[in-house]
């Protein structure tokens, strides 16, 4: 096990575990969290004084465009009530049905003709350069409802950000460092495999307090290194070494990213503040 500082036992303390771990999709058995652990291959590290701010976000789009007009109204109700009978146990002919059911409730032959004449005027309008909305608005004063709705669309992965300072106060602690930034560059860039490149390992971060998971802060699902930037002497003008070489100070910046999505089932079943 690598650690920084070298005197933090991590009984009494906060701080940080990152764990290297083979990379498998989720058709292999990844994703998910996996325990702390503080074996050979693990890294401990300080409790930065700013931790990594972590968004949980979410993708929603607006469906202006595609439900503008009784054109989009149409689509919408159309391939909705489709959705709704395909994936219902009607199957495909529960689908038709649903269709047909669909458009009896629009209006049917009505409801078509007016689409039809929307895209009419779209295609006309788009070959002079201009689009439906603005000849309607300058010929009669109106445009077509939008049917304005914000649609779910897919959850976002999340990305994080840590960083580290490393002052070495012996060349014992020097030598750790060098140790924790090469493990960290090793398991973070893939290794040869013949003519073929094997996947980067991923890393399990863990908040800790004690010796166990600090369950007032939030989780982490295994996550990517993308990218590990390492800077000496960040906050001198020039550069100052201990005799050997070693930087006084150096300063590592980890950007991760999570491999796997978070559900509402795993905020409930992780407790705490969740992911």
């Amino acid at each position: 096990m690598l650690k920084y500082p070298l005197e933090a036992d991590g009984i009494d303390s906060d701080y940080v575990i990152f764990t290297p771990e083979e990379y498998k999709s989720n058709a292999r058995g990844g994703g998910g969290i996996a325990p702390p652990s503080r074996g050979a291959g693990s890294i401990v590290l300080y409790m930065p004084n700013s931790t990594p701010a972590v968004g949980n976000g979410q993708n929603w789009n607006n469906s202006a465009e595609m439900f503008m007009g009784p054109r989009g109204s149409m689509f919408r109700d159309i391939s909705g009530a489709a959705a709704a009978g395909l994936f219902s146990s009607g199957g495909s002919e529960g689908a038709a049905e649903a269709v047909e059911q669909s458009l009896k409730r629009s209006g049917g032959t009505q409801a078509m003709g007016d689409a039809v004449r929307q895209f009419s005027l779209e295609a006309v309008t788009g070959m002079l350069g201009t689009n439906a909305n603005a000849a309607l608005a300058v010929e009669k004063g109106v445009v077509f409802n939008p049917n304005i709705e914000l649609l779910y669309s897919s959850p976002g992965l999340r990305g994080f950000t840590f960083q580290f300072t490393f002052v070495p106060k012996s060349p014992e602690e020097n030598a750790a460092v060098n140790n924790i930034i090469r493990t960290f560059k090793a398991h973070s860039a893939p290794a040869k495999d013949g003519f073929m490149f094997k996947v980067p390992d991923v890393f399990q971060v863990t908040y800790m307090s004690g010796l166990g998971p600090n369950k007032n802060m939030n989780r982490f699902k295994k996550a990517a290194l993308k990218g590990i930037t390492v800077q000496a002497n960040p906050q001198s003008a020039m550069h100052v070494a201990h005799a050997g070489g070693a930087p006084v100070e150096t300063a590592m910046t980890l950007s991760f990213m999570e491999v796997d999505i978070i559900t509402r089932e795993d905020h409930e079943a992780i407790g705490g503040q969740g992911f």
